[in-house]
């Protein structure tokens, strides 16, 4: 956020029953503060539109995010305490996360452990699985959303990116998301899917193995063109110590073809964990660099 332009809300303001303390994290379209609850009497993260004045469609949007995330229950998602309207501005708050965001990480310390990529990509799997359980695709898995915390625990946080793929849309989706996780077909006219989901994990775990992605562009554009032309970067080439059944788990995530990824998050996750647990080969590694 630029220097002269104030936070959309003010520290130490009050909303609701919830007094604001730090700005944590801002997004296109929401804030997140720590705050404290009076009620539970506990800091809990206050999601709020980004906008300085309230807004119906940022109102809208935040209180949809709210809906679909009460509808998960797991471990690796945060967990919502409640939603409200107060002085016009809609807003959420839920579970406070002690720790850093994967993204912060691979900045802080590079690429991880081959058997750190496998345990985190087990953990997002089973977060995935209850997800798609729910009738709902993420839309936006990528490091920045992602929690490790003190503790090992690992959790999804945003849903402003949410499809609910349980209801027939009647009007086409507009595509949202990070174009350099984005699956190939939603750049053209694909839905969103658990598919897209698979694919969009099999880039976060690219990423954390090597510290770059698989397909390279600045714009969707080039991005779309770089998949048509089948310009995708090999893992092996990047990081050599990487074993070969992790590099074959990521490709399988990194298909073209939807219909050729796997076909579920569990699948995905079987494969991970007998990555996690299986040969010497899989789990003698040493931390590599980009």
């Amino acid at each position: 956020m630029p220097r002269h332009q104030q936070p959309p809300f003010q520290i130490g303001s009050r909303w609701g029953h919830l007094t604001v303390k730090a700005r944590v994290a801002c997004g296109s379209f929401g804030t997140v503060y720590r705050a404290s609850d009076d009620r539970l009497q506990m800091d809990v993260a206050l999601k709020l539109p980004s906008t300085p004045l309230p807004d119906h469609q940022a109102n809208v949007r935040l209180l949809q995010e709210a809906r679909q995330l009460a509808r998960v229950r797991h471990r690796g998602v945060v967990t919502l305490y409640g939603a409200a309207t107060h002085a016009r501005r809609a807003g959420l708050w839920m579970e406070l996360l002690h720790g850093q965001t994967l993204e912060r990480m691979l900045r802080a310390d590079g690429p991880l452990l081959v058997i750190e990529v496998a345990r985190i990509g087990c953990d997002l799997c089973a977060a995935l699985g209850a997800i798609h359980a729910a009738g709902l695709v993420h839309g936006d898995i990528k490091p920045q959303n992602v929690i490790c915390e003190d503790s090992g625990r690992v959790a999804l946080i945003d849903f402003g990116s949410v499809y609910d793929v349980s209801r027939p849309a009647r009007t086409p989706r507009r595509i949202t998301g990070t174009p350099l996780y984005l699956a190939p077909e939603l750049m053209t006219d694909g839905a969103a899917s658990i598919a897209s989901d698979i694919y969009s994990l099999g880039v976060l775990l690219f990423r954390l193995a090597s510290g770059s992605y698989p397909v390279l562009g600045d714009t969707v554009e080039e991005l779309a063109a770089a998949h048509r032309r089948r310009n995708v970067r090999c893992l092996k080439d990047l990081r050599p110590d990487v074993p070969r059944e992790l590099c074959e788990l990521i490709d399988r995530a990194l298909c073209v073809d939807p219909r050729a990824r796997y076909r579920s998050a569990g699948a995905m996750q079987r494969a991970l964990g007998r990555l996690a647990l299986g040969s010497p080969s899989s789990v003698h590694v040493v931390a590599g660099a980009a």
